[in-house]
């Protein structure tokens, strides 16, 4: 950073990332979940579908003293432990795998295949209400440790889901 007569100038150098780099933070986000619900932190969580097409997770894990937040591949296997843990409180071994990663990629939006899933198994869906035309589904599900958000696209088929299940 150069002063210039109080005017700042950056000079930022940007990298793009390789593969290996993308699957090193796979990794080590996997890495950092397991940490934290082996500390029984309670996790904030939001799902999405990625630029390419992969389903993750958005999470803020919550201790007595400390709060990070990070992002983490939701391929079944993982969605599976994070889901259960939330559930049951009971923390199960969390490692990337990154074929299974690579076999996770989907066409559709990852938090309203989640949404239904929920909705399927009878799970209470607190929704903020708005009172104005929203082009977004807000509401989200509290669990035993923990909570999913979801900001989910209004699209005709999430309507007519929506429209089924009496949410709008």
């Amino acid at each position: 950073m150069i002063t210039n007569n109080s005017n700042m100038v950056f000079n930022f150098n940007f990298v793009s990332s390789s593969q290996l780099e993308i699957v090193n933070r796979n990794e080590e986000s996997c890495k950092t979940l397991q940490d934290f619900i082996g500390k029984e932190a309670r996790l904030i969580i939001q799902s999405y579908t990625n630029k390419e097409g992969y389903p993750m997770f958005k999470i803020e894990a919550i201790l007595t003293n400390n709060t990070s937040q990070f992002f983490v591949p939701a391929y079944k296997e993982i969605t599976e432990k994070v889901y259960n843990y939330l559930r049951t409180g009971k923390p199960q071994e969390i490692v990337f795998n990154e074929e299974a990663f690579e076999m996770s990629k989907i066409e559709s939006d990852f938090s309203f295949i989640l949404f239904q899933a929920e909705m399927n198994m009878g799970i209470r869906i607190n929704q903020s209400l708005d009172f104005r035309p929203s082009t977004y589904f807000k509401g989200f599900t509290k669990h035993k440790k923990g909570q999913i958000h979801y900001n989910i696209k209004r699209t005709e088929v999430v309507d007519a889901y929506l429209t089924e299940k009496e949410l709008i």
